[in-house]
C-alpha cells in the first residue's frame, strides 16, 4: 500500500518537472538581470567616487597580471603587517621569560616564540604550494 502511495508521489513529481523548472527560471532571469545590472554599474560608480583610487587599483591589477613577480594587488597587506605585529610580540615575550626565568627553555636556540613562528611560516609554505598545486 505505501509503496504505491511513493510510486503515485514520484509520478506525480516527474510529471510536473517541466513546469516546475520554468517556473523557476521565470523568477530567475529577471533576478539575473538586476544582478548584471548592479555589477555593470558598481565600477561605475566607485569610478564617479573614487577616481584615483580605482585608476590606481586597475593600474595595480594590470601590472601584475603582465608580470607576477609584482606585488598582488589581491593580498590583503595587513595581514603581513598583523605577522609582524605578531612576531614581534613574541619576542618581547620571549625576553620578559627570559629575564625572569620562569620557566626553563624548551630547547637552547629555540624559544616558543621561533617556535609558534614556524609553524606560521610552514601554514603559510603549504597554503602557497596548495595554491600553486591548484593552477
Amino acid at each position: 500500500m505505501i509503496d504505491n502511495h511513493f510510486r503515485d508521489w514520484n509520478w506525480k513529481k516527474v510529471i510536473n518537472l517541466g513546469i516546475t523548472i520554468l517556473t523557476k527560471i521565470q523568477e530567475a532571469v529577471p533576478e539575473r538581470n538586476d544582478h548584471c545590472e548592479d555589477f555593470l554599474e558598481l565600477p561605475q560608480s566607485l569610478c564617479m567616487k573614487y577616481p584615483d583610487l580605482v585608476s590606481t587599483w586597475e593600474h595595480g591589477v594590470q601590472e601584475w597580471e603582465l608580470d607576477p613577480t609584482t606585488p598582488n594587488p589581491f593580498e590583503n597587506s595587513l595581514q603581513k603587517l598583523l605577522k609582524l605585529v605578531f612576531t614581534c610580540n613574541l619576542a618581547q615575550e620571549d625576553v620578559m621569560v627570559a629575564s625572569q626565568l620562569t620557566q626553563l627553555p624548551l630547547h637552547a636556540e629555540v624559544t616558543p616564540s621561533i617556535l609558534i613562528d614556524t609553524g606560521i611560516k610552514l601554514e603559510d609554505q603549504q597554503y602557497t604550494l596548495f595554491s600553486n598545486a591548484a593552477l
